[in-house]
């Protein structure tokens, strides 16, 4: 049997929706938000969204070490340069 246990926790506050690993401790997450105009408003819906950049540090726990607001982020990728 598989047995899962939980290292650490944090709160992305909108729907995080894409994680992205590399291979030296670091990762990021994508989140995604969509607020809905009110019907007297003009204006269209917006999405926002927030990337964020963590390492797991020697105790396994996450350390942030950026946040980006940004438009909603649906997937990410590494982009290492050779």
């Amino acid at each position: 049997m598989l047995s899962i246990e939980t290292l650490d926790t944090f709160d992305t506050v909108y729907s995080a929706d894409s994680v992205e690993f590399n291979n030296e401790g670091y990762f990021v997450t994508g989140t995604y938000q969509l607020e809905e105009s009110d019907e007297e408003s003009s204006s269209k819906s917006t999405r926002k969204g927030r990337i964020y950049l963590f390492e797991i540090d020697e105790d396994l726990q996450l350390q942030k070490l950026q946040q980006i607001e940004t438009e909603a982020i649906l997937d990410q990728k590494w982009y290492m340069e050779k």
